[in-house]
């Protein structure tokens, strides 16, 4: 069975870019309260 070039792109897009997001959220909240934990949720 063939894969989905369409769904092959926007699953790799969305996977990289919620991992960039939660790196951000993770290094920036990193001293402040909570800040790693929402990165870590992510």
């Amino acid at each position: 069975m063939r894969r989905s070039l369409i769904l092959d792109v926007v699953v790799r897009l969305v996977f990289h870019s919620a991992l960039l997001l939660a790196l951000f959220l993770l290094f920036t909240g990193h001293n402040r309260p909570g800040g790693g934990f929402v990165g870590g949720l992510v």
